[in-house]
């Protein structure tokens, strides 16, 4: 239950970063288009175009993994079963690691942004807690979705049915 409402988060947020992918295009065509027709340029669809595709590419990283989109090295999947159970164990842990760090510095650098009032230094002095939480929110729930699968991978499941079976939802 908990695993399956995790899921229809993540994909829900891979959806929400398909939008910010669109709305960046549109801050590009805006960009182009303002440029050649007044001979000025905007003062804000660069910034937040990056700010919008990072947090794209964090809150798109939950389903992609769910989805099985991240690159993995396929010949390891051919081991014995005996070992196989300990390199998924060991990749995973070490997922969770890295992925549970980046999740803990990106909350923090929000939360010192948020308790120091930090700005972008341009004209649009956008308060940097706004996009750095929505990176961390991301990088929260890969961390999330990191722990499930290797939760699984230590109770027996192969990496390869939890990250591909298990993606789902809604439709058992």
């Amino acid at each position: 239950m908990i695993i399956k409402a995790f899921y229809g988060l993540a994909k829900i947020m891979a959806m929400l970063a398909g939008i910010l992918i669109v709305i960046i295009a549109g801050l590009i065509l805006a960009e182009i288009t303002y440029r050649n027709v007044w001979g000025k340029s905007l003062d804000f669809p660069w910034e937040y175009s990056a700010y919008l595709m990072s947090a794209a590419a964090m809150l798109a990283a939950p389903n992609t993994l769910t989805a099985d989109g991240h690159i993995r090295v396929s010949i390891m999947q051919s081991l014995r079963p005996g070992f196989q159970k300990v390199v998924d164990i060991f990749v995973a842990a070490c997922a969770l690691l890295v992925s549970s760090t980046l999740a803990y510095a990106l909350c923090m650098l929000a939360y010192r942004s948020y308790s120091r009032g930090s700005t972008s230094p341009t004209i649009n002095a956008v308060p940097l807690a706004i996009p750095q939480s929505v990176m961390a929110f991301g990088a929260v729930l890969l961390a999330v979705q990191l722990l499930l699968i290797f939760t699984g991978v230590v109770f027996g499941k192969p990496m390869s049915d939890i990250i591909v079976k298990d993606n789902s939802v809604g439709g058992e």
